[in-house]
């Protein structure tokens, strides 16, 4: 059996980005976007990417502070 394929477009076709870097690289990045938006603003996808950066550095904050803080 011989099958083609054809990829007409691929700009509707979703993908997955992972980044591995150190936190105080994230936080260093953080500051940087921060700058970046009092100059002006930004709009998706780099207010998603702002947006997971902060979720993810709140959620680590969050469990650090439970670990510290246990009753």
């Amino acid at each position: 059996m011989n099958i083609k394929a054809q990829l007409t477009s691929y700009e509707n076709v979703p993908f997955t980005i992972t980044l591995t870097a150190p936190v105080e690289d994230w936080r260093a990045a953080m500051k940087q976007l921060t700058k970046l938006k009092e100059h002006g603003y930004y709009t998706w996808p780099l207010s998603g990417f702002v947006s997971s950066i902060d979720k993810m550095l709140s959620d680590l904050d969050k469990t650090h502070f439970d670990v510290l803080v246990k009753e």
